[in-house]
C-alpha cells in the first residue's frame, strides 16, 4: 500500500501562520491558567502589553519557520526589552521563562491539529526549530533579567543604605523611601542586635558564616513585618528597621531560630518618623547594657533596664558612682560578697548559703564594707547606691576587658 504524499514544508508552515490570530489568544489563556502572576495581573496590563510581545514572539517565530533558521540577536531585542520590564516588576524568573514554555506549548499544540499524515518530516523539522528558538530566547531573556536584577539589587542597596540612615536621622521623605522601591512606613519596630563573631580559623568561613546568619536575620524579622528589613548588619549585629509595631515576644522567637549561642537585641517602637531617632537610641542603649552586663540572652526593653541604663551612660553620675566602690576594688571577697548580697534581695541567709559562710561573717563582710566606702546596704539609700555602682563597675570592666563593640 503506497504511503500518501508528503506534503512539503512550506504548506505546513502557511497553515500554522494563517493560525496566527487565535494562536495568540490561545497562548494567553494557556500562559494566564499555568503562570501564577500573568493569572492575577490586571487586564488592561494584559491587553496593551503582554499580548504585544506575545504577538510579536509568535509572529518572528512564524517568520523564522518559513526561513528555516534560528533568529539573530537583532530580531529578540524586543524580548529582551520585556524580560527587563519583567525585573523590574519582580516577577520571579521561574514564572517569566514558564510563560515562554506555555506559549509554545499552545503553539505545539495548534501544530498538531494542523498537520497530516504526510507532514512527519516537516513536524520533525518543526519541532528542532521549536527547541532551537526555546534555547536561544530563555538564554537571552536569563541573561536579561539577571543583568537588570544585579544592576536593580544594587542600587537598591544605596538606596536603602542611604534610606537607613535617614529613617535613623528622622530626614526620610516617601521620596526615599520609593527610590529604595518601598512604600513609606508611619511607624517602625527599631531592633539593635548584639553578639559574637562567628568563630574560625578560617577568614573565608567566618565571612561566609556572617552572611549565612544575617540573612537568616533579615529572613525571619522580615517575615515578621511582612516587608524587606532595613538594617546595617555586621559580623557582630547592628540596627534593624521593621515595618510597624512588632512585639519583643515574636522577635525574640524569630532570633532565636536564626542565631547560636549569647546573643542580645534591645528593642523600642517609634509610632512615627520624627520619634525613630529615640527609639534608636534606646534600643542601642539596652543592648549594650545587657550585652555588657552579661544578662540572659533574649530581647531587652527600656522599661526592663530602667537604672541600668541610666547609670551606665557617660557623664559625672557614671564617673561618680564607679568611685564609691574604688576603696574595695582590689578586695574580690568584699567585692563577690556585695555582688551575691544585692543579687539575693539583701537577704542574709540565702547569701551566706551561696557563698558557704556563716551568717555571721556575711555580716562582717558587709561592715567590712561600709567602713570602707561608707555605703550602709541597711539603709534603703545606701542598698541604692550599692546596685547603681556595682551595675557601673561591671559596665566599665566590660568596656575595658573587650574588643568588640
Amino acid at each position: 500500500m503506497a504511503l500518501p504524499p508528503i506534503q512539503p514544508r512550506t504548506e505546513l508552515r502557511e497553515r500554522l501562520a494563517k493560525r496566527l490570530p487565535e494562536l495568540v489568544g490561545m497562548t494567553m489563556e494557556q500562559v494566564q491558567a499555568e503562570v501564577p502572576f500573568y493569572r492575577h495581573l490586571h487586564p488592561d496590563q494584559l491587553d496593551q502589553e503582554i499580548n504585544e510581545v506575545t504577538r510579536q514572539n509568535l509572529q518572528l517565530f512564524v517568520r523564522l519557520l518559513q526561513d528555516g533558521r534560528l533568529p539573530e540577536p537583532s530580531e529578540i531585542e524586543f524580548l529582551m526589552r520585556s524580560a527587563a520590564s519583567r525585573a523590574e516588576e519582580r516577577i520571579p524568573l521561574p514564572e517569566v521563562l514558564a510563560a515562554y514554555y506555555a506559549g509554545f506549548s499552545a503553539c505545539w499544540q495548534q501544530l498538531e491539529e494542523v498537520a497530516e499524515p504526510g507532514d512527519v518530516t516537516a513536524v520533525v523539522e518543526i519541532g528542532s526549530l521549536v527547541l532551537g528558538y526555546l534555547q536561544v530566547v530563555t538564554t537571552a531573556v536569563t541573561e536579561t533579567y539577571v543583568e537588570t536584577t544585579t544592576a536593580l539589587t544594587g542600587r537598591e542597596r544605596e538606596a536603602r543604605t542611604d534610606l537607613l540612615q535617614r529613617v535613623l536621622d528622622a530626614t526620610d521623605t516617601p521620596a526615599h523611601w520609593h527610590d529604595a522601591g518601598l512604600a513609606f512606613w508611619p511607624e517602625r519596630t527599631l531592633v539593635c542586635l548584639r553578639h559574637r563573631p562567628p568563630s574560625h580559623d578560617d577568614t573565608v568561613t567566618v565571612a561566609v558564616e556572617a552572611r549565612r546568619r544575617a540573612r537568616a536575620v533579615r529572613e525571619e524579622l522580615g517575615a515578621l513585618s511582612g516587608s524587606v528589613v532595613l538594617d546595617g548588619l555586621s559580623p557582630t549585629g547592628g540596627m534593624l528597621v521593621l515595618r510597624g509595631r512588632v512585639e519583643s515576644a515574636a522577635v525574640r522567637k524569630a532570633l532565636g531560630k536564626s542565631l547560636r549561642g549569647k546573643w542580645y537585641a534591645g528593642l523600642a517602637h517609634a509610632p512615627d518618623r520624627q520619634r525613630t531617632p529615640e527609639a534608636a537610641l534606646s534600643a542601642h542603649d539596652c543592648a549594650e547594657v545587657a550585652d555588657r552586663l552579661a544578662y540572659p540572652t533574649g530581647v531587652h526593653q527600656i522599661n526592663d533596664l530602667l537604672l541600668e541604663v541610666q547609670v551606665t551612660r557617660p557623664g559625672p553620675a557614671r564617673t561618680a558612682l564607679a568611685g564609691l566602690l574604688g576603696p574595695i576594688a582590689g578586695n574580690r571577697e568584699l567585692l563577690d560578697t556585695l555582688t551575691t548580697y544585692v543579687e539575693e534581695a539583701h537577704r542574709r541567709a540565702p547569701t551566706a548559703r551561696r557563698l558557704h559562710v556563716h551568717p555571721n561573717t556575711l555580716d562582717y563582710r558587709l561592715r567590712r564594707v561600709r567602713e570602707l566606702t561608707g555605703l550602709d546596704t541597711n539603709d534603703p539609700e545606701g542598698r541604692q547606691l550599692v546596685r547603681a555602682a556595682l551595675v557601673v563597675r561591671r559596665f566599665v570592666d566590660s568596656i575595658s576587658s573587650r574588643s568588640t563593640p
